[in-house]
Order: structure tokens, then C-alpha cells, then sequence
């Protein structure tokens, strides 16, 4: 029997129907700022698995404004999506978000100032917290600062990724735009006892990994078809 395996890495590959047309998405990372009040470090935590594996990390350093720019499509009121850490109990690393076209400030808002309505299960976790805004077309920035205390438990201050469309419904799930990975499989003709195809697949979130089995009666989740 002759099995011909094909696994394709679809890098960025996305749920079309799954998000809205006009979202714009940015990620932690693609931030800059001069001083060493925020960095960019790559996934640390288990508990709170990053969107592309690095996030903007602000809880050390001194005061600085990170800043990054986007371009939006059209005119119109926008939903403000921002992913970032929550901690247990007392955990907080508050910091702001504003929305700039040159120096004319057009949106503000703060975040992780008050503890989530439940703690995490795990010391932190990622929320999304969100809030909307006017916004004109246009390249327009980003730009966050840290609010009081200036350095924090390591386990907060941590962003993911923003995510902005004028869908106001829209609920984002990173899911959607992580990278995604295709298998194909086949398998040659021959004559041989019935077959399945297991995989294994590790996520670098939850659910951490999980057992999938391919056989002639399809697709199912678990370690070998029923």
C-alpha cells in the first residue's frame, strides 16, 4: 500500500466568512517606541498564549508611548477590540489607548484599571476589552502609554493585538486569523485490512493539543474512529 502524505502550511490563511470585511487587525509587536517603556518579547506563558506568539510587554522599563499607524478604509463608527492580560486578585497593569490623526486626538480609553468580573483560573489570562469611536478615513495612530504604577507584575501589561470594524456585532476570535494548517491525504489502491489515518496536532493554545482520526467515514475528534 503506498500512502502519499501532503501537509500544507497556509501562513495567514483565514476564515473568510468567519470576520467582518473591513477589519483591521494589529499586533502587539508592530509597535515601536524609543524608549524601554515597551518591548516586544515572545510568548512566555501557557496561560496566556499569544495571537502570533509575541506581544507588546509594558510592565517594566519607565514611562514611553509605543505607536503604530493604520490605515482606515472608510469614514464611520468603529468597535475598538484590544487584547490583553488580566491577573488575579490585585494584578493590575492599567494603561491607555489613544486613537490620533497627527496631534488631534480622536478616540481614548483605559484598560485593566479594575479586576475582571472572574479571576483566572491560572494567575492571568487574556480579555478582550473594547469600546467604540468616530473615526475619520485615512492613516491615522496608535498610541499607548502606561498609567499609574509604571512598573508591574510581569504577569500583566501584556498586548496581544487590536482589532477595529465598523460591524459593532462582531465578537473577534484570534482563531481567525491565525495561520491555519491543511492535511491531505491519500492513499494508494491496494489490498489491505481497513486503514485510519491518526494525527496529533499541538496548538500553542487551548485546547493545548488535541487527537484527530481520517477514515473512510470521515472526520472525527478523537484518538481512532468509532
Amino acid at each position: 500500500m503506498r500512502i502519499g502524505l501532503i501537509a500544507i502550511l497556509a501562513a495567514g490563511c483565514a476564515i473568510a466568512s468567519a470576520q467582518p470585511e473591513d477589519l483591521i487587525v494589529v499586533q502587539g509587536e508592530e509597535f515601536a517606541c524609543e524608549t524601554d517603556a515597551w518591548v516586544a518579547r515572545e510568548q512566555s506563558s501557557r496561560y496566556a498564549p499569544d495571537s502570533a506568539l509575541r506581544h507588546l510587554y509594558g510592565a517594566a522599563g519607565g514611562q514611553g508611548v509605543a505607536t503604530t499607524k493604520i490605515n482606515v478604509p472608510a469614514a464611520g463608527r468603529y468597535a475598538v477590540w484590544v487584547r490583553h492580560t488580566v491577573g488575579r486578585g490585585n494584578l493590575r497593569g492599567p494603561f491607555r489607548l489613544r486613537i490620533m490623526r497627527g496631534e488631534e486626538e480622536l478616540a481614548t480609553a483605559s484598560f485593566d484599571e479594575q479586576a475582571p468580573e472572574s479571576d483566572p483560573a491560572m494567575i492571568h489570562r487574556y480579555d478582550w476589552s473594547h469600546f467604540e469611536a468616530d473615526l475619520p478615513a485615512g492613516l491615522l495612530n496608535l498610541a499607548i502609554d502606561k498609567l499609574s504604577p509604571l512598573i508591574c507584575s510581569s504577569y500583566t501589561r501584556q498586548i496581544d493585538c487590536i482589532a477595529l470594524t465598523t460591524d459593532t456585532e462582531y465578537q473577534p476570535d484570534v482563531q481567525h486569523w491565525q495561520p491555519k494548517v491543511w492535511l491531505r491525504v491519500r492513499l494508494g489502491p491496494a489490498e489491505t485490512p481497513p486503514v485510519y489515518i491518526h494525527c496529533f496536532a499541538d496548538h500553542f493554545r487551548a485546547p493545548w493539543y488535541m487527537h484527530f482520526s481520517l477514515s473512510k467515514d470521515g472526520f472525527e475528534q478523537r484518538v481512532a474512529p468509532t
